[in-house]
């Protein structure tokens, strides 16, 4: 148990440090690598199960990025002379360590 216990610490204090957002994906790889089984999708849904993510989409919710979870970035894409606008969500740091916690506490 004690050992658990420091490999949760150490994911906790890995993700403190990171200054990084990231795209959801790679959240769930860290989720992946440190003993949650989840991929992309799944942790979209579990998001949207927790009401942190509109439901059949990948934009979090305002409150949420107001309180410094998520991050949307918005860009341009020309394909064929036509131009689309794009937005991409991104976890915060903050928003890694609280959906890293809730999921380890989630799934013992």
């Amino acid at each position: 148990y004690k050992a658990e216990l420091e490999e949760k610490t150490k994911i906790i204090k890995q993700i403190e440090i990171s200054e990084n957002s990231m795209l959801v994906r790679d959240v769930a790889k860290i989720a992946s690598k440190n003993g949650i089984k989840i991929g992309e999708k799944k942790l979209y849904n579990i998001l949207r199960e927790w009401g942190l993510i509109f439901k059949n989409d990948t934009i979090p919710k305002q409150i949420y990025i107001d309180r410094g979870y998520f991050e949307v970035t918005e860009g341009t894409k020309e394909i064929k002379n036509k131009t689309f606008l794009y937005k991409t969500t991104k976890v915060t740091g903050k928003g890694q360590l609280y959906i890293i916690k809730r999921l380890l506490k989630e799934f013992k």
